[in-house]
């Protein structure tokens, strides 16, 4: 049992254990067939806090909705009641055309 329990173990363990869960949440989403909507929140906007604890709370949080994003056919980043599709407008240098942003 997780629940509020925190696990023990350093930082790089931790986020190594955050991570699979999300793997397995992931696969039980992808596995219902159906449409499946993960809500987040967005805590890298501001100023890198100097308390250690909520420093790793912002990173791993972060690498989570990069792991679930990645995986989502639509992603949305909402602010001011205003709904942008993150998939849409993302950028990859992969992309035909980026050899000018390579230079």
């Amino acid at each position: 049992m997780y629940g509020k329990v925190a696990i023990a173990g350093t930082f790089e363990e931790k986020v190594t254990f955050v991570k699979g869960e999300i793997v397995k949440l992931l696969e039980a989403a992808r596995k219902t067939e159906k449409l499946v909507v993960f809500v987040t929140n967005e805590v890298g906007g501001g100023i890198v806090p100097d308390n250690v604890m909520a420093r790793e709370y912002r990173d791993l949080a972060g690498w989570i909705n990069q792991q679930v994003a990645d995986v989502c056919d639509r992603v949305f980043y909402c602010v001011a009641g205003q709904a942008v599709d993150l998939k849409k407008m993302a950028f990859s240098f992969d992309d035909e055309g980026a050899e000018q942003w390579k230079k």
